[in-house]
């Protein structure tokens, strides 16, 4: 079990709560631990609603809060909901919590931090590709893909996805792990 968790804190990871995959029972969420990420979280957070995930599910591990995420609750509505969570080891009590959360309503779940993108390159949505990959329910994998620096030296208000634009030759030959929280 302890090598789970440090699977989850290494890789992006998908948990699979769902079997059942019919269009109304398809429900796909993305958990994610933020600390001082204030920057480019709207970018983040509405790339992930355009890609069709039904929340986002965002543990503060900020000790004095955030006050952008603070905000965010009430700019996105339920789209968005924030947990404080200023804790020491905090992705593998978020995860487990996240997973204790939503499995019961059988869920999909996207672990992912605010610096990575889920890049659709067939799919116009994450359902889609759901849909189609694992029709009978399972897990994912995923590669990993480094965009690094880019040459950039200091910070520029740009958008993440106009500025990190050239990519590592190089894919990480690790498929990432995709675990199924329970049958």
């Amino acid at each position: 079990m302890r090598l789970f968790y440090y699977v989850v804190i290494i890789l992006l990871v998908v948990i699979v709560f769902s079997v059942a995959l019919a269009n109304d029972e398809l429900k796909v969420i993305i958990c994610a631990v933020v600390k001082d990420e204030d920057q480019y979280i709207d970018e983040w957070i509405l790339y992930n609603k355009y890609l069709g995930f039904d929340f986002i599910q965002i543990y503060d591990n900020s000790f004095n809060g955030s006050t952008k995420l603070e905000c965010i609750s009430k700019l996105y509505g339920d789209f968005v909901r924030v947990t404080h969570l200023p804790i020491d080891d905090v992705q593998k009590k978020a995860y487990k919590t996240c997973v204790e959360t939503y499995q019961k309503d059988n869920y999909w779940a996207a672990f992912i931090d605010v610096d990575e993108f889920i890049v659709l390159r067939k799919h116009h949505n994450i359902k889609d590709l759901l849909r189609e990959t694992v029709p009978s329910g399972g897990a994912l994998s995923l590669n990993r893909i480094l965009f690094g620096h880019n040459n950039h030296e200091h910070y520029s208000s740009k958008p993440v996805l106009k500025r990190f634009i050239t990519r590592s030759k190089y894919v990480d030959p690790v498929s990432y792990t995709h675990l199924r929280a329970h049958e």
